[in-house]
């Protein structure tokens, strides 16, 4: 969607589900803290396209940990790795929550 680029890219190939969730919320909690507004996570396809972290990510996204931080996110675009990664809008720390 449109010409977004990220500000920032976390690669969680090689990482357990457990380590990638660590790494993640690290990334995110230091992202919002520098207002960058855009993450790419390369997740990887997998073997046969059926990796974990492919279909566990999006599912801790939307865990209240992650969501805290998130505006949205979506499959990246293919010049940014399609299905293997995925595109991440961070909140802006500087607007008000409603």
């Amino acid at each position: 969607k449109g010409k977004i680029k990220p500000d920032s890219i976390i690669d969680l190939h090689g990482y357990t589900l457990n380590n990638a969730k660590s790494m993640l919320q690290k990334h995110f909690k230091t992202a919002f803290e520098k207002n960058i507004r855009t993450i790419l996570i390369i997740t990887g396809k997998g073997h046969n396209n059926l990796g974990v972290l492919k279909k566990e990510i999006p599912i801790l996204l939307n865990n209240n940990v992650f969501k805290k931080y998130l505006i949205s996110f979506d499959i990246a675009p293919k010049s940014f790795g399609g299905e293997g990664a995925l595109l991440v809008r961070i909140r802006n720390k500087y607007k008000e929550l409603n």
